[in-house]
């Protein structure tokens, strides 16, 4: 260039055009130098932040800072296999950490020149760019291994609960626990971290079991439902109101869900028995009233004499019942059970037609005398009288009558069914 420049020298219009296209020239490289650093340094910050995105996902991961907790056997190797994960975590951690701290030391670092500056920082882009790449994929098989171990540590919680469900089935527990779960310790004894991708493997197995149980659970509860079904249908056909029995089945507790069920069949028709024999009572009232305070008629006497023995009989049935009322009756059912029924169908048809009976005897229309309409009428509507002022009342209205005269009349009144009489006593 400079020989150039003497070439021209002679010549100054020529060399004040070579030196303004020089003076551009420099002006245009040092321009584009500007705008590289500016890119460069760009580039560089987007680094930063994505390292520091990186950095916050891997502190994120809350599994492995926590303790796997377990009963069954291989919940010793993945906490062994956690914190080897752990271990690398925190050290891809501090790596992160070592290169966020070079780019920004490269971001703030002054060059030597224009171009000197350009260079490093397109180095330290390149270079971080690499860098930041391989920590990339290491976070990602990281991850990947974190998500493995997440579904061992579902799948030891599940075998946990299998375990615990499978307490009353020994050949179902010795499958799970002498099978299943020493291969699963062997394989990750052997494969470590690379054995974490086989977890899909083992559920399966462990899933095998727990199939056989939902399957022997299924048929032990249809099985229970049918034996219910026939006790409901036994309870209906004796009257019991609530006659749907509620207990349900627990596999592997089968002796004490149905002895469950035998005790309250057994209390349902305990209730029943209780119904039948409070009716019973209310008919043995209803006898003493037709028996010594409702005015007989002749064809009366001979039907109160039948319910008489109708509720004798009535009485020895139903203590009889209560006596043969056991768990082993109701658990060996069949015909012994049938028959029992029936008896206490019978018994309570028995109570019913008692009642009807002695109803129209009780409540027989009967003719009423002048006397009696009188007294009728001198209590009108009132809901209750005394009788003093009754007797009161029929003198003032005329009635000649005596203490005594009023006393039969309502004697017969309330024979007749046509009163109540209460008494209390005088304050």
């Amino acid at each position: 260039a400079q020989n150039r420049l003497d070439e021209f020298a002679d010549n100054e219009e020529e060399l004040d055009e070579v030196q303004t296209l020089l003076s551009d020239l420099d002006q245009q490289l040092s321009d584009a130098l500007s705008r590289q650093r500016d890119s460069l340094r760009q580039d560089l910050n987007a680094l930063v932040l994505r390292v520091e995105r990186a950095v916050i996902d891997l502190r994120q991961s809350s599994t492995l800072d926590r303790n796997v907790a377990g009963q069954v056997a291989f919940v010793m190797h993945l906490n062994e296999l956690r914190q080897r994960l752990l271990k690398q975590q925190r050290k891809l951690a501090a790596q992160y950490q070592d290169l966020k701290e070079a780019l920004t030391r490269a971001i703030a670092q002054p060059g030597g020149g224009p171009v000197s500056e350009t260079l490093a920082l397109y180095r330290a882009s390149h270079e971080g760019t690499r860098r930041q790449k391989s920590l990339e994929r290491e976070r990602q098989s990281l991850s990947e291994q974190i998500h493995h171990l997440e579904q061992w540590i579902k799948l030891l919680h599940d075998t946990d609960r299998l375990f615990n469900a499978l307490e009353r089935l020994p050949d179902l527990q010795r499958d799970l626990t002498r099978e299943v779960i020493p291969e699963i310790q062997a394989h990750l004894t052997k494969h470590g971290l690379n054995g974490l991708t086989d977890w899909e493997t083992y559920r399966v197995k462990v899933k095998a079991v727990e199939d056989e149980l939902e399957k022997r659970r299924r048929h032990g509860n249809e099985r229970f439902g049918q034996v219910k079904g026939q006790y409901e249908a036994f309870l209906r056909a004796m009257g019991v109101r609530d006659y749907r029995p509620t207990t349900r089945y627990t596999y592997g507790e089968d002796e004490e869900s149905y002895q469950d069920l035998y005790r309250e069949v057994q209390t349902k028709i305990s209730e029943r028995l209780n119904e039948i024999g409070a009716d019973l009572e209310q008919n043995q009232v209803d006898l003493l009233k037709a028996e010594y305070i409702q005015e007989l008629t002749p064809k009366d006497r001979p039907i109160v004499k039948r319910v008489k023995k109708e509720i004798a009989e009535a009485q020895k049935q139903i203590q009889s019942l209560r006596r043969a009322l056991t768990i082993s009756l109701i658990e060996r059912a069949g015909e012994e059970l049938d028959a029992y029924g029936e008896r206490v169908q019978r018994v309570a048809q028995s109570v019913m037609d008692s009642r009807n009976k002695l109803g129209p005897i009780l409540y027989a229309p009967h003719d009423l005398s002048e006397a009696e309409q009188d007294v009728l009428s001198a209590i009108g509507r009132r809901q209750a009288v005394d009788l003093t002022d009754l007797f009161v009342s029929l003198r003032q209205g005329g009635r000649k009558l005596e203490w005594p005269d009023l006393i039969e009349l309502v004697d017969h009144l309330y024979r007749k069914n046509r009163i109540l009489i209460r008494m209390s006593r005088r304050g």
